[in-house]
């Protein structure tokens, strides 16, 4: 049987490009999302790193990732067995998620993946992630409002013998 080796690569860069404009008939249209990162003078704190002084750091993104490792490797692990049924050996998919002004992890979408049945599972589990996770604190302008701040999670997951 496959040993597996877990890795996810969760490389989290803040990606405020996306200026959604709202189209008539289209439903569920992402939150605008700052143009500028230059703007963001804090970054979004999850739970668990509100002791981080400089919140517009490395070290922000740094806590931020340890945390949803944290969390997804949880929630995959749960889904071996049908991760397992796919027959690939290294599984990728590049996943975006939204931190609202208001707190909430939301727009959780697959922007690529190696196969679609792994980043379907992806996309659910960091849905009930999102559902779970205790409100964070927003992403700040320089003008100390509150704005959408969009990551982008590289997760990896490899089965060796």
């Amino acid at each position: 049987m496959k040993k597996i080796i877990l890795t996810f690569t969760l490389f989290l860069f803040g990606i405020g490009i996306l200026n959604a404009q709202e189209a008539p008939g289209i439903v569920g249209v992402a939150p605008q999302i700052v143009e500028n990162l230059d703007e963001i003078i804090s970054k979004p704190i999850l739970p668990g790193c509100e002791h981080i002084q400089d919140t517009n750091s490395v070290e922000v993104e740094s806590c931020f990732r340890s945390i949803m490792n944290v969390k997804i490797t949880n929630q995959l692990l749960s889904k071996v067995s049908e991760i397992g049924d796919i027959g690939l050996d290294r599984l990728t998919s590049i996943v975006t998620v939204v931190i609202t002004k208001e707190g909430l992890m939301s727009n959780v979408k697959i922007e690529s993946t190696n196969d679609a049945q792994f980043g379907k599972i992806v996309e659910q589990q960091m849905n009930q992630i999102a559902a779970n996770v205790p409100s964070i604190t927003p992403a700040k302008s320089n003008n100390g409002e509150a704005v959408n701040y969009m990551y982008r999670i590289p997760v990896t997951f490899v089965f060796t013998d």
